[in-house]
């Protein structure tokens, strides 16, 4: 396993995630998640102790592994107890998040992904966008490690949405000949939930800008004659 010096493991998992450097990051992690096992451990590091590079590395495991998550499971059977004590809330939320991952449920993982479902234990995010709070980033030695991690802890999610939102249109694909998105259509709050495009009050992209990309690709076509219908081909 790769290590580093004491004063600087919080710095390069930060980064490894802000520049989604997996290789790196994936040799850091054990790092936190061992001395996190043992919440009896008061001699860690405050690094290895603190919550969110522990979430960080466990969101990680979710990405890299998806749609399998048995190297998620194997850390946080490990580390359970001290999750439990230091933060019942995040607990809950990395449970519910791994369980609406495992069971396709993306209308829930949307949910779960806004900010205000983590600003209990993350500490208050903002409302807007998780890729407009990271395309706002500016690392310089004046940045704080808390502002970091914050940061860092919000990329990962939002790799995790974009990961997950590719994932839900492929089953959109394989289930549906056609999609109604006209203005009135139920169709479109419904899509936009289940590919995870809002944040909060904001969009990350639009609907539309979406259906347009896809379009492109050669997903769906206008449906001649029909204002906001798609037709949808199949993967």
């Amino acid at each position: 396993m790769m290590t580093f010096p004491l004063k600087s493991t919080k710095p390069p998992s930060t980064c490894a995630t802000l520049f989604d450097s997996p290789r790196q990051l994936s040799s850091i992690l054990p790092y936190f998640l061992s001395h996190s096992s043992d919440s009896s451990n008061h001699s860690a590091p405050p690094q290895a102790r603190s919550l969110c590079p522990i979430l960080i590395a466990l969101i990680h495991q979710l990405v890299i592994g998806y749609p399998s998550q048995s190297l998620y499971r194997q850390s946080i059977h490990s580390i359970s107890g001290y999750l439990l004590e230091k933060s019942p809330e995040a607990y809950r939320w990395i449970s519910s998040l791994s369980s609406s991952l495992w069971t396709h449920n993306f209308s829930k993982l949307e949910k779960l992904t806004r900010p205000a479902s983590f600003a209990s234990f993350l500490g208050n995010p903002s409302s807007e966008s998780l890729s407009a709070q990271f395309s706002g980033l500016s690392i310089s030695p004046n940045s704080t490690p808390n502002e970091l991690v914050r940061k860092a802890f919000v990329h990962v999610v939002d790799v995790l949405r974009i990961k997950v939102r590719l994932s839900a249109w492929t089953v959109i694909r394989a289930s549906y000949r056609e999609l109604a998105c006209d203005a009135n259509s139920g169709t479109r709050d419904w899509l936009i939930r289940s590919l995870a495009l809002t944040m909060g009050d904001t969009t990350d992209i639009s609907l539309d800008d979406w259906l347009e990309e896809k379009k492109i690709a050669g997903h769906i076509r206008p449906k001649e004659g029909v204002e906001g219908r798609w037709i949808v081909h199949k993967p």
